[in-house]
Protein backbone atom coordinates (compact mmCIF):
# COMPACT_ATOMS: atom_id res chain seq x y z
CA UNK A 1 0.00 0.00 0.00
CA UNK A 2 1.19 3.47 -0.76
CA UNK A 3 1.25 5.43 2.47
CA UNK A 4 0.77 9.16 2.46
CA UNK A 5 2.64 10.63 5.39
CA UNK A 6 0.93 13.59 6.99
CA UNK A 7 2.88 15.48 9.60
CA UNK A 8 0.90 17.19 12.34
CA UNK A 9 2.71 19.48 14.71
CA UNK A 10 1.79 18.79 18.29
CA UNK A 11 1.49 21.66 20.72
CA UNK A 12 2.68 20.18 23.99
CA UNK A 13 0.84 21.58 26.98
CA UNK A 14 2.62 21.25 30.29
CA UNK A 15 -0.45 20.08 32.14
CA UNK A 16 -1.21 16.91 34.03
CA UNK A 17 -4.48 15.17 34.72
CA UNK A 18 -5.40 15.42 38.37
CA UNK A 19 -5.87 11.65 38.69
CA UNK A 20 -3.09 10.46 36.37
CA UNK A 21 0.43 11.52 35.46
CA UNK A 22 0.24 11.76 31.69
CA UNK A 23 0.93 14.94 29.73
CA UNK A 24 -1.85 16.45 27.62
CA UNK A 25 -1.02 17.43 24.04
CA UNK A 26 -3.08 19.12 21.35
CA UNK A 27 -3.19 18.85 17.56
CA UNK A 28 -3.52 22.62 17.09
CA UNK A 29 -5.73 25.55 18.02
CA UNK A 30 -9.49 26.12 18.01
CA UNK A 31 -11.97 29.00 17.99
CA UNK A 32 -14.07 30.34 20.85
CA UNK A 33 -16.70 27.64 20.23
CA UNK A 34 -14.15 24.85 20.49
CA UNK A 35 -14.26 24.16 16.75
CA UNK A 36 -10.76 22.97 15.74
CA UNK A 37 -8.77 24.93 13.19
CA UNK A 38 -7.25 21.63 11.99
CA UNK A 39 -10.39 19.99 10.57
CA UNK A 40 -9.97 18.14 7.29
CA UNK A 41 -11.13 20.24 4.29
CA UNK A 42 -13.12 17.26 2.93
CA UNK A 43 -15.83 16.26 5.39
CA UNK A 44 -17.44 12.82 5.68
CA UNK A 45 -21.05 12.45 4.60
CA UNK A 46 -23.32 11.80 7.58
CA UNK A 47 -27.03 11.62 6.75
CA UNK A 48 -30.02 11.73 9.06
CA UNK A 49 -30.60 8.07 8.19
CA UNK A 50 -27.03 7.26 9.32
CA UNK A 51 -27.66 8.93 12.67
CA UNK A 52 -31.04 7.26 13.08
CA UNK A 53 -29.48 3.88 12.33
CA UNK A 54 -27.07 4.47 15.20
CA UNK A 55 -29.16 6.03 17.99
CA UNK A 56 -32.72 6.14 16.66
CA UNK A 57 -35.50 4.01 18.19
CA UNK A 58 -34.53 1.01 16.06
CA UNK A 59 -30.80 1.80 15.96
CA UNK A 60 -27.73 -0.01 17.20
CA UNK A 61 -27.59 2.04 20.43
CA UNK A 62 -31.00 3.74 20.87
CA UNK A 63 -30.82 6.83 23.04
CA UNK A 64 -32.10 6.09 26.53
CA UNK A 65 -31.72 2.29 26.24
CA UNK A 66 -29.14 0.29 28.22
CA UNK A 67 -26.45 -1.16 25.93
CA UNK A 68 -25.11 -3.68 28.52
CA UNK A 69 -28.58 -5.25 28.54
CA UNK A 70 -29.15 -5.30 24.77
CA UNK A 71 -25.63 -5.50 23.26
CA UNK A 72 -23.01 -6.53 25.85
CA UNK A 73 -20.60 -7.44 23.05
CA UNK A 74 -20.28 -3.76 22.05
CA UNK A 75 -18.39 -2.95 25.26
CA UNK A 76 -16.00 -5.91 25.27
CA UNK A 77 -13.37 -4.46 22.93
CA UNK A 78 -13.23 -0.69 22.49
CA UNK A 79 -9.62 0.11 21.59
CA UNK A 80 -8.38 0.05 17.98
CA UNK A 81 -5.46 -2.06 16.76
CA UNK A 82 -3.56 -0.69 13.76
CA UNK A 83 -2.15 -3.67 11.88
CA UNK A 84 -0.25 -1.73 9.20
CA UNK A 85 0.89 1.86 9.70
CA UNK A 86 -1.39 4.47 8.17
CA UNK A 87 -3.18 7.76 8.78
CA UNK A 88 -6.18 7.31 11.06
CA UNK A 89 -9.20 9.62 11.03
CA UNK A 90 -12.00 10.33 13.47
CA UNK A 91 -15.27 11.97 12.46
CA UNK A 92 -17.87 13.68 14.63
CA UNK A 93 -21.28 12.10 14.00
CA UNK A 94 -23.77 13.25 16.65
CA UNK A 95 -24.30 13.98 20.32
CA UNK A 96 -27.30 13.95 22.65
CA UNK A 97 -25.64 14.96 25.89
CA UNK A 98 -26.36 17.85 28.21
CA UNK A 99 -22.62 18.08 28.88
CA UNK A 100 -20.02 19.72 26.64
CA UNK A 101 -17.55 16.87 26.35
CA UNK A 102 -14.05 16.66 24.89
CA UNK A 103 -12.30 13.73 23.22
CA UNK A 104 -8.67 12.66 23.28
CA UNK A 105 -6.60 9.60 22.41
CA UNK A 106 -3.42 7.81 23.45
CA UNK A 107 -1.35 5.06 21.84
CA UNK A 108 0.91 2.24 22.92
CA UNK A 109 2.74 -0.71 21.26
CA UNK A 110 0.51 -3.77 21.12
CA UNK A 111 3.01 -5.74 23.21
CA UNK A 112 3.35 -3.12 25.94
CA UNK A 113 -0.06 -2.15 27.33
CA UNK A 114 0.07 0.42 30.20
CA UNK A 115 -0.58 -1.42 33.45
CA UNK A 116 -2.33 1.61 34.95
CA UNK A 117 -3.48 5.01 33.69
CA UNK A 118 -0.36 6.48 35.31
CA UNK A 119 1.72 4.48 32.82
CA UNK A 120 0.15 6.25 29.82
CA UNK A 121 2.80 8.57 28.40
CA UNK A 122 0.57 11.32 27.00
CA UNK A 123 -3.00 11.98 25.80
CA UNK A 124 -3.67 14.07 22.67
CA UNK A 125 -6.78 16.24 22.50
CA UNK A 126 -8.90 15.72 19.34
CA UNK A 127 -12.19 17.61 19.77
CA UNK A 128 -12.13 20.27 22.54
CA UNK A 129 -15.93 20.63 22.31
CA UNK A 130 -17.89 17.66 20.96
CA UNK A 131 -21.14 19.57 20.71
CA UNK A 132 -23.44 20.71 17.94
CA UNK A 133 -25.98 22.67 19.97
CA UNK A 134 -25.17 25.93 18.17
CA UNK A 135 -24.63 26.88 14.53
CA UNK A 136 -20.91 27.50 15.09
CA UNK A 137 -20.26 24.20 16.89
CA UNK A 138 -19.27 20.95 15.22
CA UNK A 139 -21.32 19.60 12.33
CA UNK A 140 -21.89 15.91 11.56
CA UNK A 141 -19.08 14.87 9.22
CA UNK A 142 -16.38 17.15 10.67
CA UNK A 143 -13.23 15.07 10.41
CA UNK A 144 -9.75 15.10 11.94
CA UNK A 145 -6.57 13.30 10.93
CA UNK A 146 -4.86 11.83 13.98
CA UNK A 147 -1.64 11.58 12.00
CA UNK A 148 0.41 8.57 11.01
CA UNK A 149 -0.04 5.68 13.45
CA UNK A 150 2.74 3.05 13.21
CA UNK A 151 2.13 -0.65 12.62
CA UNK A 152 1.18 -2.84 15.59
CA UNK A 153 -0.03 0.11 17.62
CA UNK A 154 -3.15 0.26 19.80
CA UNK A 155 -5.24 3.44 20.03
CA UNK A 156 -7.13 4.12 23.27
CA UNK A 157 -9.70 6.88 23.82
CA UNK A 158 -10.31 9.39 26.59
CA UNK A 159 -13.54 11.35 27.15
CA UNK A 160 -13.26 14.48 29.29
CA UNK A 161 -16.72 14.87 30.78
CA UNK A 162 -18.26 18.38 30.67
CA UNK A 163 -14.84 19.94 30.23
CA UNK A 164 -15.69 22.78 27.82
CA UNK A 165 -17.01 26.28 28.52
CA UNK A 166 -17.01 29.35 26.28
CA UNK A 167 -13.76 30.60 27.84
CA UNK A 168 -11.87 27.33 27.35
CA UNK A 169 -9.27 28.80 25.01
CA UNK A 170 -6.67 27.52 27.46
CA UNK A 171 -8.38 24.16 27.86
CA UNK A 172 -5.41 22.33 29.31
CA UNK A 173 -5.02 24.80 32.16
CA UNK A 174 -8.57 24.05 33.29
CA UNK A 175 -8.64 20.29 32.88
CA UNK A 176 -7.39 19.13 36.30
CA UNK A 177 -10.12 20.92 38.27
CA UNK A 178 -13.06 20.69 35.85
CA UNK A 179 -13.20 17.34 34.18
CA UNK A 180 -13.86 13.75 35.03
CA UNK A 181 -11.88 11.47 32.74
CA UNK A 182 -13.30 8.28 31.23
CA UNK A 183 -11.03 5.82 29.41
CA UNK A 184 -12.06 3.39 26.67
CA UNK A 185 -10.16 0.68 28.55
CA UNK A 186 -12.44 0.20 31.55
CA UNK A 187 -9.64 -0.99 33.85
CA UNK A 188 -8.53 2.65 34.18
CA UNK A 189 -11.99 3.88 35.30
CA UNK A 190 -13.39 3.98 38.86
CA UNK A 191 -14.94 0.62 39.66
CA UNK A 192 -13.64 -0.57 36.23
CA UNK A 193 -16.91 0.69 34.75
CA UNK A 194 -17.17 0.87 30.97
CA UNK A 195 -17.92 4.19 29.27
CA UNK A 196 -17.24 3.28 25.62
CA UNK A 197 -18.70 1.11 22.87
CA UNK A 198 -17.13 0.12 19.55
CA UNK A 199 -18.89 -1.73 16.76
CA UNK A 200 -19.06 -1.76 12.98
CA UNK A 201 -21.95 -0.30 10.97
CA UNK A 202 -21.92 -2.82 8.17
CA UNK A 203 -24.17 -0.70 5.94
CA UNK A 204 -21.48 1.99 5.58
CA UNK A 205 -18.46 -0.11 6.60
CA UNK A 206 -17.34 2.24 9.38
CA UNK A 207 -16.43 1.70 13.00
CA UNK A 208 -18.78 3.47 15.43
CA UNK A 209 -17.29 4.83 18.66
CA UNK A 210 -19.83 5.88 21.30
CA UNK A 211 -19.55 7.19 24.86
CA UNK A 212 -21.55 7.34 28.07
CA UNK A 213 -20.53 10.60 29.76
CA UNK A 214 -22.10 10.06 33.20
CA UNK A 215 -20.59 7.81 35.85
CA UNK A 216 -23.86 6.04 36.63
CA UNK A 217 -25.95 7.26 33.68
CA UNK A 218 -28.50 5.51 31.49
CA UNK A 219 -25.73 3.49 29.79
CA UNK A 220 -26.97 4.17 26.27
CA UNK A 221 -23.42 5.08 25.12
CA UNK A 222 -24.84 7.54 22.58
CA UNK A 223 -24.03 10.77 24.44
CA UNK A 224 -21.28 11.41 21.87
CA UNK A 225 -20.76 9.33 18.72
CA UNK A 226 -17.87 9.28 16.22
CA UNK A 227 -16.65 7.33 13.18
CA UNK A 228 -13.14 5.85 13.22
CA UNK A 229 -11.66 5.17 9.79
CA UNK A 230 -8.40 4.05 8.28
CA UNK A 231 -7.32 1.35 5.88
CA UNK A 232 -5.95 -0.97 8.53
CA UNK A 233 -8.00 -0.42 11.69
CA UNK A 234 -9.44 -3.32 13.64
CA UNK A 235 -10.62 -3.88 17.21
CA UNK A 236 -7.96 -5.28 19.51
CA UNK A 237 -9.57 -8.70 19.18
CA UNK A 238 -10.49 -10.55 15.98
CA UNK A 239 -13.68 -12.48 15.29
CA UNK A 240 -13.04 -16.22 15.66
CA UNK A 241 -15.05 -16.87 12.49
CA UNK A 242 -14.60 -15.67 8.92
CA UNK A 243 -18.06 -14.89 7.53
CA UNK A 244 -18.42 -15.37 3.78
CA UNK A 245 -22.00 -14.16 3.34
CA UNK A 246 -25.42 -13.84 4.95
CA UNK A 247 -28.57 -14.01 2.81
CA UNK A 248 -32.33 -13.93 3.29
CA UNK A 249 -34.97 -15.38 0.96
CA UNK A 250 -38.16 -13.31 1.32
CA UNK A 251 -40.32 -16.10 -0.14
CA UNK A 252 -39.16 -19.02 2.00
CA UNK A 253 -38.16 -16.78 4.97
CA UNK A 254 -34.89 -18.73 5.11
CA UNK A 255 -31.84 -16.97 6.53
CA UNK A 256 -28.55 -18.59 5.51
CA UNK A 257 -24.89 -17.86 6.10
CA UNK A 258 -21.51 -19.46 5.41
CA UNK A 259 -18.17 -19.33 7.19
CA UNK A 260 -14.76 -19.92 5.62
CA UNK A 261 -13.02 -20.71 8.92
CA UNK A 262 -13.98 -21.06 12.56
CA UNK A 263 -11.92 -21.15 15.73
CA UNK A 264 -13.27 -22.17 19.14
CA UNK A 265 -16.83 -21.43 17.92
CA UNK A 266 -19.33 -22.90 20.38
CA UNK A 267 -22.54 -21.62 18.80
CA UNK A 268 -24.34 -18.78 17.02
CA UNK A 269 -27.03 -16.67 18.68
CA UNK A 270 -29.78 -15.49 16.34
CA UNK A 271 -32.12 -12.76 17.55
CA UNK A 272 -35.32 -11.85 15.70
CA UNK A 273 -36.64 -8.31 16.14
CA UNK A 274 -39.97 -6.73 15.25
CA UNK A 275 -40.54 -3.43 13.43
CA UNK A 276 -39.96 -1.50 16.68
CA UNK A 277 -36.59 -3.18 17.22
CA UNK A 278 -37.82 -5.38 20.09
CA UNK A 279 -36.34 -8.87 20.30
CA UNK A 280 -39.08 -11.54 20.49
CA UNK A 281 -37.18 -14.72 19.64
CA UNK A 282 -33.64 -15.92 20.41
CA UNK A 283 -32.29 -19.15 18.93
CA UNK A 284 -29.07 -21.12 19.39
CA UNK A 285 -27.39 -22.67 16.33
CA UNK A 286 -24.42 -24.97 17.13
CA UNK A 287 -21.09 -23.93 15.61
CA UNK A 288 -18.37 -26.10 14.09
CA UNK A 289 -15.82 -25.54 16.84
CA UNK A 290 -12.57 -25.21 14.91
CA UNK A 291 -12.78 -25.66 11.15
CA UNK A 292 -10.84 -24.72 8.02
CA UNK A 293 -13.55 -25.78 5.58
CA UNK A 294 -16.68 -23.90 4.48
CA UNK A 295 -19.58 -24.37 6.89
CA UNK A 296 -23.25 -23.72 6.01
CA UNK A 297 -25.99 -22.57 8.38
CA UNK A 298 -29.67 -21.72 7.95
CA UNK A 299 -32.75 -20.86 9.98
CA UNK A 300 -36.39 -20.13 9.13
CA UNK A 301 -37.39 -16.62 10.26
CA UNK A 302 -40.77 -15.72 11.73
CA UNK A 303 -43.11 -13.59 9.59
CA UNK A 304 -43.20 -11.00 12.38
CA UNK A 305 -39.46 -10.31 12.15
CA UNK A 306 -38.20 -7.17 10.41
CA UNK A 307 -34.59 -7.37 11.60
CA UNK A 308 -32.21 -10.12 12.65
CA UNK A 309 -29.03 -9.90 14.70
CA UNK A 310 -26.39 -12.61 14.54
CA UNK A 311 -23.87 -13.23 17.32
CA UNK A 312 -21.21 -15.85 17.97
CA UNK A 313 -20.16 -17.32 21.32
CA UNK A 314 -16.77 -18.90 22.05
CA UNK A 315 -16.26 -21.93 24.26
CA UNK A 316 -14.66 -19.55 26.76
CA UNK A 317 -17.93 -17.62 27.06
CA UNK A 318 -17.09 -14.52 25.02
CA UNK A 319 -19.91 -13.20 22.80
CA UNK A 320 -19.12 -11.40 19.54
CA UNK A 321 -21.54 -9.35 17.45
CA UNK A 322 -21.45 -10.34 13.76
CA UNK A 323 -24.15 -8.52 11.83
CA UNK A 324 -27.52 -6.81 11.95
CA UNK A 325 -29.68 -7.21 8.85
CA UNK A 326 -32.99 -5.68 7.78
CA UNK A 327 -35.24 -8.40 6.34
CA UNK A 328 -38.48 -6.46 5.82
CA UNK A 329 -39.72 -5.50 2.39
CA UNK A 330 -37.62 -2.58 1.23
CA UNK A 331 -39.71 0.23 -0.16
CA UNK A 332 -37.95 3.21 -1.75
CA UNK A 333 -38.09 6.21 0.55
CA UNK A 334 -39.72 9.14 -1.20
CA UNK A 335 -40.57 10.96 2.01
CA UNK A 336 -39.43 14.57 2.19
CA UNK A 337 -39.58 16.86 5.23
CA UNK A 338 -39.42 20.60 4.53
CA UNK A 339 -38.37 23.05 5.67
CA UNK A 340 -35.82 21.32 7.86
CA UNK A 341 -34.76 22.91 10.19
CA UNK A 342 -38.15 24.51 10.85
CA UNK A 343 -39.58 26.97 13.34
CA UNK A 344 -42.77 24.94 13.89
CA UNK A 345 -44.81 23.71 10.93
CA UNK A 346 -43.20 21.03 8.74
CA UNK A 347 -44.63 19.71 5.50
CA UNK A 348 -44.29 15.99 4.84
CA UNK A 349 -44.33 15.00 1.18
CA UNK A 350 -45.00 11.38 0.33
CA UNK A 351 -47.31 8.53 1.33
CA UNK A 352 -47.73 8.55 5.11
CA UNK A 353 -49.72 5.70 6.70
CA UNK A 354 -48.25 5.95 10.17
CA UNK A 355 -46.11 8.55 11.91
CA UNK A 356 -44.33 8.57 15.27
CA UNK A 357 -42.01 11.15 16.80
CA UNK A 358 -39.17 10.46 19.24
CA UNK A 359 -36.65 12.70 20.95
CA UNK A 360 -32.98 11.71 20.92
CA UNK A 361 -33.49 9.75 24.14
CA UNK A 362 -35.93 7.43 22.34
CA UNK A 363 -38.98 8.84 24.14
CA UNK A 364 -42.31 9.25 22.32
CA UNK A 365 -43.36 12.86 21.73
CA UNK A 366 -46.86 14.30 21.31
CA UNK A 367 -47.50 16.22 18.07
CA UNK A 368 -50.19 17.35 15.65
CA UNK A 369 -50.43 16.00 12.11
CA UNK A 370 -53.12 17.05 9.65
CA UNK A 371 -53.22 17.28 5.87
CA UNK A 372 -49.49 16.63 5.54
CA UNK A 373 -48.47 19.26 8.13
CA UNK A 374 -46.57 18.25 11.28
CA UNK A 375 -46.64 20.74 14.16
CA UNK A 376 -46.77 21.05 17.94
CA UNK A 377 -43.12 20.20 18.70
CA UNK A 378 -40.92 22.28 20.98
CA UNK A 379 -37.43 23.47 20.09
CA UNK A 380 -35.07 20.52 19.77
CA UNK A 381 -33.97 17.57 17.64
CA UNK A 382 -36.28 14.68 16.81
CA UNK A 383 -36.45 11.38 14.93
CA UNK A 384 -39.56 11.18 12.74
CA UNK A 385 -40.50 7.53 12.10
CA UNK A 386 -42.78 7.18 9.08
CA UNK A 387 -44.62 4.00 8.11
CA UNK A 388 -42.59 2.01 10.63
CA UNK A 389 -39.32 1.87 8.70
CA UNK A 390 -38.37 5.35 7.42
CA UNK A 391 -36.49 7.52 9.94
CA UNK A 392 -35.87 11.21 9.33
CA UNK A 393 -34.01 13.66 11.57
CA UNK A 394 -35.94 16.91 12.22
CA UNK A 395 -34.69 20.05 13.93
CA UNK A 396 -37.16 22.55 15.38
CA UNK A 397 -35.64 25.99 15.99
Amino acid sequence: MKIKYIFIYLIIAISYNANAQWVLQTLGSWDSNGRPNYLEPLRDTVTSDDISRINGPNGYIPAGHSVPDSHPEYIQTTDIHVDVGDSIYITFVTESAGHLNSLGFYTYPDNNKPATKNDINHVTLIFPNSSNNNANDLSPGDKINLGFIPSNTVIGWVLFDNSWTSDSTTFVDRLPSWSRTWYSDHIYNPGERSHTVLFKDTMIDKWILGFEDLDLGDKDYSDVVYYVSGFNTNPTSTLPISLLDINFDTKTRLLSWHTATESNNHYFILKQLDADGNSFNTSIIPGAGTSNTVQSYSYVIDNKAKYIELYQKDYDGKINFIKRKYIGIKVPSNIILYPNPSHNRVSIKGKVDKIEVYNLHGQHQSFDYHNGILSGLKTGSYIININGFINKRLIIL
